[in-house]
């Protein structure tokens, strides 16, 4: 049982791409019998022309159609399966983005919670601290240094767990002008800011942004020392990301 159920759960997890797979087997396979059986069609649309003469495209239509079965069922399929996966990743982007949504509300009414009981300037202080927090757990010695065309500080972005060089100023920059766009289009992905701080996108970067209604790209930069010994900036923000606020 425990077998079965494992199996069930494997092939629920994957059944987007499984049935993807099929579709496109079941493509293959459409073209294949169509093609296998025009001989035969030919010779039983030569067989009827001595027998009737030419024939009208109804008649041939009529005399051959049977050949093409298999095709047609194949096809169905395929598309069949094609159309099931894009549903299977509907619901599943769907059920992805409610358990992120609420997640993001508990997430935001604890934030508003702990600085109405501790004061913002406790509050910064325990940013900071996770800050430091998460870089003695992610240390930049055993992490690859991304260097950017601007700047030559250390950097931490703490959304993404990377290092990088860059310029606080330049970062600002980019910041200021990511903001105009914000107001301009309503919506900003956080794969711009990356893009313009010369940052490789990550993959949940396009489903991740800000919303110009929820307030603008608000940055904190905080100071620390990196376990190399080396001075590091590292990057909040204020307004975090949301999921698909778009």
């Amino acid at each position: 049982m425990d077998f079965i159920k494992t199996v069930a759960e494997k092939l629920e997890k994957n059944s987007s791409t499984i049935l993807t797979g099929i579709g496109i087997g079941a493509g293959i396979a459409t073209v294949i019998s169509a093609v296998a059986p025009t001989p035969k069609a030919m010779r039983i649309i030569e067989a009827e022309k001595e027998e009737k003469g030419e024939l009208s495209k109804k008649e041939i239509v009529k005399a051959t159609w049977k050949c093409y079965i298999p095709a047609a069922v194949t096809g169905a399929i395929s598309i069949g399966c094609i159309v099931a996966s894009k549903a299977s990743d509907t619901r599943r982007a769907a059920a992805f983005a409610t358990a992120y949504t609420i997640a993001d509300t508990a997430r935001q009414e604890l934030q508003d919670k702990t600085l109405a009981t501790v004061g913002e300037k406790k509050f910064e202080e325990i940013k900071s601290a996770i800050a430091g927090d998460k870089m003695e757990k992610d240390p930049v010695s055993k992490k690859e240094v991304i260097i950017t065309p601007k700047g030559n500080v250390l950097c931490y972005d703490e959304l993404s767990g990377r290092y990088f060089r860059s310029d606080i100023e330049h970062i600002r920059s980019v910041i200021n002008n990511l903001n105009k766009i914000l107001l301009e289009q309503g919506f900003l992905s956080l794969n711009e800011f990356y893009f313009q701080v010369g940052l490789p996108e990550i993959k949940i970067g396009e489903d991740l942004g800000w919303d110009a209604t929820k307030g603008l790209i608000d940055p904190n930069f905080e100071s620390k020392i990196a376990d190399d010994g080396t001075p590091c900036l590292v990057i909040q923000f204020r307004v975090e990301p949301r999921f698909n606020v778009w």
